[in-house]
């Protein structure tokens, strides 16, 4: 035989005559409740946030390769150098026609503005940052483009036959770290999963 209800909990059903229990959640329950459900925002939101700028970095680099197919497009139509020159630390580059019937111009693009919001973190293998296309497609020079978001990393390559500008795989930034031990200054940092190790004297 079950135990009887509580006297304050107990309530007739005016239909059967039989007697009913009611329950409820307790402040344990709730206390549990919202500490699973933070628990819970606290891990999914961060991924969240995270897949947001990867998204960001990974529109910015294609589009700065888009734009980079463009000049050579138009370098082939126009038989003449086009190139896009950009500055380093900057969400703007240039898109300048040497000469032809745009000979001249200038276009300036952005990657600031969502859903981009990238920089130009470096730009190698070129003179002053351009990588000029000629009238027959090919770019001047093999050149890299890196972009970043935050810690993010992602490169953009120029390939000098064929002029094709490819979209790299993403990577984190490794901060460096300077420590100076018996007058030496160690340098330990690098990009993506590697580790660069420089000593040097202190004045360097």
């Amino acid at each position: 035989m079950g135990m009887a209800p509580a006297e304050g909990d107990r309530r007739g059903c005016f239909l059967c005559g039989s007697p009913v229990v009611r329950s409820g959640f307790t402040l344990v329950d709730l206390l549990v409740t919202l500490s699973i459900m933070a628990i819970a925002a606290a891990i999914t939101v961060p991924r969240f946030a995270g897949s947001i700028q990867r998204r960001a970095l990974t529109n910015s680099a294609y589009k700065v390769a888009a734009d980079c197919q463009r000049a050579r497009a138009g370098a082939i139509d126009a038989s003449c150098g086009v190139g896009v020159k950009f500055d380093a630390m900057s969400s703007q580059y240039l898109l300048e026609f040497d000469s032809g019937p745009k000979g001249g111009r200038t276009e300036r693009l952005s990657i600031a503005e969502d859903p981009f919001g990238a920089v130009v973190v470096s730009v190698s293998g070129t003179v002053s940052g351009r990588v000029t296309f000629t009238g027959f497609g090919e770019s001047a020079s093999n050149a890299t483009v890196i972009l970043g978001r935050g810690t993010l990393r992602i490169p953009v390559t120029v390939a000098q036959a064929g002029g094709l500008a490819t979209v790299g795989t993403m990577s984190t930034a490794v901060q460096s770290v300077g420590v100076v031990i018996g007058g030496v200054n160690v340098q330990v940092g690098g990009v993506g999963l590697g580790v660069d190790l420089d000593v040097g004297d202190q004045d360097r």
